[in-house]
């Protein structure tokens, strides 16, 4: 019974965290209005937050269908933790990122305010440094 509610809890929020990332990331992105810095960072954090559902998946499934082994091979193995290491590290620097803005718009209202050519750079930097945290785990 308790396993039973287990797996019903996990599968409700996993459904629930990708029809709402996907919600937030269709929206903005259909709505050209909406590209903003902050809204770009967004699009990108509901992205890392599908990455990691998709990768916590695949543990979830392991713990209760094969008793805490690892089934899915090696290969699979480094691939979900590195998955794991690089979604955690680009929303944090999104989060980070997305209040710098929030700081900016605040404290220095009347200055540049950081723009969407910024926001993808930004992008850009952190899906790099994510990746590289990650490759020693991988070898």
């Amino acid at each position: 019974m308790v396993t039973v509610l287990k797996i019903s809890i996990f599968l409700f929020a996993f459904a629930v965290s990708i029809i709402g990332n996907l919600s937030i990331s269709y929206i903005v992105i259909r709505t050209r209005r909406l590209w903003t810095y902050t809204n770009i960072m967004m699009v990108n954090y509901s992205a890392v937050t599908i990455l990691s559902v998709i990768s916590t998946l695949l543990q979830f499934i392991s713990d209760f269908s094969y008793n805490s082994t690892w089934p899915f091979g090696e290969f699979l193995c480094k691939i979900t933790h590195s998955t794991f290491i690089v979604a955690v590290i680009v929303s944090a620097f999104s989060i980070i990122l997305m209040c710098y803005a929030r700081f900016c718009a605040f404290c220095t209202p009347l200055q540049a305010q950081p723009n969407r050519r910024q926001a993808v750079y930004c992008i850009i930097v952190i899906w790099i440094t994510g990746i590289s945290y990650m490759l020693p785990y991988t070898i």
